[in-house]
């Protein structure tokens, strides 16, 4: 996930310049433009865009019909627009050249061609090869060895569906204080190659990951091309692999791709207690292989139907950076964005978010710590302690007694997790990769 945060960062770099050269628009336009852009706020680029699109400046709005097409899950149209972005004003975006190239591998991925994403960033990379570019392209050449290695399966995350069509996967919630009853996590029971395994369904995941004992216990095939996995504990090298068939529910995924890093804390408590339960995890890959995702609390399944329910005529809710879901809400009545986060077993808000509300958490919160482990170690932090925070989100609501906000930066992009103390109040919270819609329906 690091990698990713530093190629946005190397495609968002120029725009703020850019922003400020195009003159042929309105400048007000065109400067909510770069904002917006800046700011990754794709939510409110999409709503200039529709707004705006004839009053912004012709390389600005080539520049914003690449990213929405990409943010909002439409991989050729976006994989097209960056050719005519890069084709016509390559030569005044700068670094920011770098950045689009990996958003049109991501979209060619995305269609499956993880040969053509593959030689194509990596003919662009080596045309910067040498001297100043030698660090700013490193972020990139494990990216495109992993989608070299993937270009070898005839498909990949490809999902069987049973003859009946629809999708169900049983799941149960799993305790990670059993003494306690609460901090609850959804597992699965999969096979892989054959051999059963139980699965942690985290939608925060953006990657799936195995442990090492796990990977090969599993007969996962390794792969010619390493990982690099951000966790609690700080960066992870690991190795890349595929497993080949995972059988869950009623349906198969095939050519299924995962990160092997180690799922160790360093503390014999907390690796006995809390990280054996974590061998394997997936994530926000499962949701794109199902297009649409039923998280059914009552029923305590996955479900993915053959027909969708979540069309075309609303505005997209959710947009999804190369590897999260993030979905726009209302948190205390004002507009956020946060991530839908299975894996947490608790919300928290961000340190995001506390900069652009600190005088307020700081008058009306109570300092606290907020303690938290996961592969590579344990993390403890300043925070604060928040009363009665509402969040209305995909036509559903709920409010916290309780709730912690961080202080303390991390990579966390958006204005929080909504974890599982909130998502199991709710009936069933359904995502759609393919319409970029959430929604959630309240219990009766």
């Amino acid at each position: 996930m690091r990698k990713i945060l530093l190629i946005l960062a190397l495609c968002l770099w120029s725009i703020g310049a850019t922003a400020q050269d195009a003159t042929t628009a309105p400048a007000e336009v065109n400067e909510r433009v770069g904002q917006a852009m800046n700011a990754s706020d794709w939510f409110e680029l999409a709503r200039i865009y529709s707004a705006e699109k004839e009053n912004i400046d012709p390389f600005l709005r080539t520049y914003a019909e690449s990213l929405l097409a990409t943010f909002f899950g439409r991989p050729a149209e976006g994989a097209m627009a960056i050719e005519r972005l890069i084709g016509t004003y390559g030569a005044m975006m700068g670094d920011g050249v770098l950045g689009m190239w990996f958003y049109w591998g991501i979209n060619q991925t995305r269609m499956g061609e993880y040969g053509i994403a593959a030689e194509g960033v990596a003919r662009e990379l080596a045309k910067l090869k040498g001297g100043e570019a030698d660090a700013s392209i490193e972020p990139l050449l494990d990216v495109v060895e992993q989608w070299r290695e993937l270009s070898q399966f005839d498909r990949v995350n490809w999902l069987e569906r049973p003859a009946e069509g629809d999708v169900r996967v049983p799941f149960r919630l799993v305790s990670v204080r059993p003494e306690k009853g609460d901090a609850q996590r959804i597992h699965f029971d999969a096979k892989f190659n054959g051999v059963a395994q139980e699965v942690v369904f985290d939608t925060g995941a953006g990657v799936n990951v195995v442990s090492v004992a796990a990977a090969e216990r599993l007969g996962l095939k390794m792969l010619e091309a390493e990982s690099e996995a951000h966790g609690i504990g700080g960066t992870q090298q690991g190795r890349y692999a595929v497993a080949e068939r995972v059988e869950l529910g009623n349906a198969t995924l095939h050519n299924v791709p995962f990160y092997v890093i180690s799922m160790r804390t360093g503390v014999d408590s907390l690796d006995r207690r809390y990280m054996s339960q974590l061998e394997v995890v997936m994530g926000a890959d499962v949701v794109r292989a199902m297009d649409e995702v039923h998280i059914d609390f009552e029923h305590s399944e996955l479900f993915s139907p053959i027909v969708q329910t979540l069309d075309y005529d609303s505005q997209p809710n959710v947009c999804s950076s190369p590897a999260l879901f993030e979905v726009e809400c209302e948190i205390n009545g004002e507009r956020q964005v946060v991530s839908i986060d299975t894996g947490a077993t608790q919300s928290n808000l961000s340190a995001q978010y506390f900069a652009t509300h600190r005088e307020q958490i700081e008058r009306e919160g109570v300092l606290d710590t907020l303690r938290s482990a996961g592969a590579g170690g344990i993390k403890i932090e300043q925070a604060y302690a928040l009363r009665n925070v509402r969040i209305d989100i995909g036509g559903a609501s709920h409010t916290w007694e309780k709730m912690m906000c961080s202080t303390e930066p991390d990579i966390i992009s958006s204005a929080g997790n909504i974890g599982m103390d909130c998502l199991t109040t709710f009936s069933r919270v359904v995502i759609n990769a393919r319409t970029m819609r959430l929604s959630v329906e309240e219990r009766l």
